[in-house]
């Protein structure tokens, strides 16, 4: 087993292996994670290993600061790192739930494979037993159109990290589903939601029913806010949601709601039940 930690990015899923002593995340070209982001301070943060393999994150004095969890870390301070430890960056007006967000794991703490044939009746080959749920926030939404029992998949295969388009969801329960796309979906369509992260092994899946489509506008651009009922969430991937998820709610997107919709905070949490 790799000995190494890993930063996953929360958002793309990309993964970093921390295989220096000292790694440093910055805005500048030389930073072993290179964010090239106005908020992010050219030297931002580092993380360390010391000789008992325990790993810490220091803030290099960045202009908005780096957060464990939820707290700030004082610059100069070195905050130990344990396994599942979100390391938030740059929590500004612009960025409320943090300009990038990376979890950190490490390996003999976090997940147990399976043996071929081993585990539940049934269960997937090569799926992996989470020790802790995965954040909703943190899960990659992508959407694909489904013609009667044939899916459009792109040529890469069945990876569902190229399946489709990424969408960013407003809302997100068991009887409906909002998302923003920049395409001008019909009602009625079906079209199949896949819910990807590193370790969610398949991706969830389920059909959504369009229902509504509304044009709106972000980042001076074009968009259309996608209102969808849930058609079919079968019992198989449901289960595997309520064993692998937390749902605690999505990352905010208030800049682009209404204001009656912003009065509505509940709406970005998971609620409702399957019809």
């Amino acid at each position: 087993m790799d000995k190494f930690a890993t930063l996953t990015d929360s958002r793309t899923g990309e993964e970093f292996r921390l295989t220096k002593q000292t790694f440093v995340i910055g805005r500048h070209r030389s930073s072993d994670i290179c964010i090239p982001l106005q908020d992010i301070s050219r030297r931002h943060c580092k993380i360390s290993r010391d000789e008992n393999n325990v790993y810490h994150v220091q803030d290099l004095q960045s202009s908005h600061g780096t957060f464990l969890n939820e707290d700030p870390i004082s610059a100069g301070v070195d905050a130990r790192l344990e396994s599942g430890y979100h390391i938030k960056l740059s929590k500004c007006n612009r960025h409320p739930g943090g300009a990038k967000v990376y979890i950190f794991r490490q390996p003999k703490e976090e997940v147990v494979i399976p043996e071929a044939g081993a585990g539940a009746p049934g269960a997937d080959r090569g799926e992996v037993s989470l020790r802790e749920k995965i954040l909703l926030r943190n899960l990659v939404f992508r959407v694909g159109k489904r013609e009667g029992m044939t899916l459009r998949i792109q040529k890469s295969g069945t990876d569902p990290s190229n399946f489709g388009q990424r969408v960013p969801l407003l809302r997100f329960g068991f009887k409906e589903i909002f998302f923003l796309s920049l395409r001008p979906w019909k009602p009625g369509e079906e079209i199949l939601l896949k819910m990807v992260h590193p370790l969610l092994v398949p991706a969830i899946s389920l059909t959504l029913r369009v229902r509504d489509v509304k044009p709106t506008r972000a980042f001076g651009c074009s968009v259309f806010k996608v209102e969808c009922q849930v058609a079919r969430f079968d019992t198989k991937n449901r289960d595997r949601f309520h064993k692998s998820v937390k749902p605690d709610g999505l990352l905010s997107y208030g800049f682009l709601r209404s204001a009656q919709e912003s009065k509505n905070s509940s709406a970005d949490s998971v609620s409702g039940e399957l019809s």
